[in-house]
């Protein structure tokens, strides 16, 4: 599956595997109408009634909820930061979304998008944001994920690693995503880990160490007792 139109995924890049695969793509005019595309193919299959709403220019801060999405069958649906995008409005009208996750602080999606989404008929909203990022993901981790399977300690910086070390943490693991620096652990996050760890719980390091430090598998090693 390519997401994306032949802009930024060309059919060259998958041509030679055209006649092993089944190769599909799912794309609009741009990442508004692309992921209202694909939060329509998710609901007619699954049906949750729930969304995550985020930032198109504010993707760092959705990072948390891009996992709590994945961890869930979530559809992730992108708006403007001023004003509800007419692509997201059309996502929740044509649905059955019956409670929107909105992602990040009101620099990424404001108050008034909020309002906009809670006057829809039907449709209850909760914001996840304050603080720090770090805060930020303890706050989504303890929200969503009581019994976390794995941590994946993630560089807040490094947007599109971490977008996939979100997506492949959630579906796949079960398991919230920490945002660091990129050179340690914030004292939350391990305030966080400690508590909420089992001896089962294991541990996720996306990127090279240039990108996620060896002090940050030092520390998630000392928590998790190995």
């Amino acid at each position: 599956t390519l997401v994306g139109d032949q802009a930024s995924l060309p059919d060259e890049l998958v041509r030679e595997r055209a006649g092993s695969h089944e190769i599909r793509r799912v794309a609009g005019r741009d990442a508004l109408t692309t992921a209202r595309v694909a939060g329509l193919e998710m609901e007619r299959t699954g049906r949750s009634r729930t969304a995550v709403l985020a930032g198109l220019d504010a993707l760092d801060e959705a990072l948390p909820m891009v996992a709590v999405a994945a961890a869930n069958d979530w559809p992730l649906i992108f708006t403007a930061t001023d004003e509800l995008s007419a692509e997201a409005r059309g996502f929740l009208r044509e649905t059955d979304i019956a409670r929107v996750h909105i992602a990040g602080s009101t620099e990424a999606v404001s108050d008034a998008v909020q309002q906009q989404v809670a006057q829809l008929s039907g449709v209850a909203v909760e914001r996840h944001a304050g603080g720090t990022p770090s805060r930020v993901s303890v706050a989504v981790a303890e929200h969503f994920f009581a019994i976390p399977s794995a941590y994946a300690l993630v560089n807040r910086d490094e947007t599109a690693t971490t977008s996939v070390a979100a997506a492949y943490a959630g579906e796949r693991r079960h398991a919230p995503v920490l945002l660091t620096n990129g050179r340690g652990v914030d004292g939350e996050v391990v305030d966080y880990m400690i508590s909420s760890a089992s001896p089962d719980t294991g541990g996720i390091l996306v990127g090279d160490t240039q990108t996620v430090g060896r002090e940050i598998e030092r520390q998630l090693r000392r928590v998790l007792g190995n």
